[in-house]
């Protein structure tokens, strides 16, 4: 027979276990839906296959939401992916050393695109904001 603090304790535990799995399950979904918005607002192309450490943040509040998001991938692997990104083909970059920033007109409503790449890390950073 059970004691009373053993039930409370395995319910109490279930109950923490389920909110960890719908957070989990919730987390990619959000992360999923943030990186497609910031596909559509930067007007870019899928990232590369071989994009590594990608990292997706959240920011803003019910009036607004920016996306930041970053990647590595191979020198080659970015250079087609710009290829294939409207947003970057129709924007000059403007280059300080390795860094190249391009101010991307936005897609989707939003108003800000932005993305930085770094030569010397292949590492590619952007950030789309809509309010």
């Amino acid at each position: 027979m059970r004691t009373p603090v053993k039930s409370g304790l395995v319910f109490l535990a279930s109950i923490v276990m389920g909110a960890v799995l719908s957070c989990s399950v919730g987390s990619y979904a959000n992360r999923e839906s943030a990186i497609n918005a910031t596909k559509e607002w930067g007007r870019l192309a899928a990232f590369p296959d071989a994009a590594n450490n990608v990292v997706v943040t959240t920011e803003g509040n019910m009036f607004t939401r920016a996306f930041r998001v970053s990647f590595s991938a191979p020198r080659e692997e970015i250079a087609r992916w710009i290829d294939e990104s409207p947003g970057l083909r129709e924007t000059q970059p403007q280059i300080e050393g390795p860094i190249r920033k391009y101010n991307v007109k936005p897609g989707g409503g939003a108003q800000r695109a932005e993305v930085v790449i770094d030569n010397s890390s292949n590492q590619v950073k952007i950030y789309v904001a809509w309010s």
